[in-house]
């Protein structure tokens, strides 16, 4: 699955809707992000997503757009029932999961709120 920066999430989407759905028993949502070599980040060093300094502030009025890094993980998502039937330990409860799109934009540093907005209302 390739949706860009959602894909992760776009497959933890499915495969919460597939439990739901009955149709999977558990469901392993993995993703990783591998930087083969500089150009990707020239590319987005010249179009100014990221940061001067280097790191990464979330969710702080310090940030000043983003860094980048390697990384690699992987979930097991289980109905609760057959978690605690099982007797595994549960790390996370996911209480809704919910995506879409925001349709045509000036371009990918301009994001229409609109439907992020409505997505984030409707979950």
């Amino acid at each position: 699955m390739d949706t860009a920066c959602s894909s992760s999430l776009v497959v933890l989407d499915q495969a919460c809707q597939a439990l739901q759905q009955n149709q999977i028993s558990m469901g392993v949502v993995g993703r990783c992000n591998v930087i083969v070599t500089p150009a990707s980040v020239m590319t987005i060093g010249k179009m100014g997503f990221l940061s001067p300094d280097g790191l990464c502030h979330s969710f702080y009025e310090s940030g000043n757009r983003y860094a980048r890094s390697e990384g690699f993980a992987t979930l097991i998502v289980k109905r609760v029932s057959d978690v605690v039937w099982d007797g595994d330990t549960i790390r996370a409860v996911i209480r809704a999961t919910a995506t879409n799109q925001d349709g045509r934009t000036i371009g990918l540093a301009q994001p229409c709120e609109r439907p992020q907005e409505e997505l984030l209302r409707s979950t």
